[in-house]
């Protein structure tokens, strides 16, 4: 697994990707300082972005995984869900028990936040939750046959 800043110089090599994310724990690194066009420094102690770089089909799985683990999405009220795979069963069985759209239930958004939400609010975020999922996986599908 690669390890790559923003400009995609290599910071590290790791045997894994645990060993990445235990380097890198909030997928960034300490740059130091941020300067702006004229090179003059403006702030101190900036995290900056890595990218993780799989080198073999575990990596890949891995990365997937870890992404799939950290859906969040956002429906249209505002209200952010997880969208992990147990939070989808979670919402399936949700909607399979109320009756029409309109019937109401409470759930707990991303930030431990109580809501009252609708079937359709409900049905919203298992959707962008599928849609998401799905990407991932066409996403990593794609890096693995790269590295086939």
């Amino acid at each position: 697994m690669k390890v790559l800043d923003k400009n995609g110089d290599l910071l590290s090599v790791c045997s894994t990707v645990m060993e990445a994310y235990s380097e890198f724990p909030d997928g960034t690194y300490m740059d130091g300082y941020l300067t702006d066009d004229k090179g003059e420094v403006i702030a101190e102690g900036v995290k900056t972005a890595v990218t993780f770089e799989p080198t073999n089909s575990e990596d890949v799985n891995n990365l997937r995984f870890n992404e799939t683990a950290n859906i969040v999405v956002t429906i249209g009220s505002g209200i952010s869900f997880n969208g992990d795979e147990t939070s989808q069963t979670r919402l399936s069985r949700a909607i399979t028990v109320l009756a029409t759209d309109d019937d109401k239930t409470t759930w707990i958004d991303v930030d431990g936040v109580p809501h009252e939400v609708t079937k359709a609010d409900l049905k919203e975020a298992l959707k962008l939750a599928g849609e998401a999922q799905t990407a991932l996986w066409v996403k990593y599908a794609t890096l693995k046959a790269e590295l086939a």
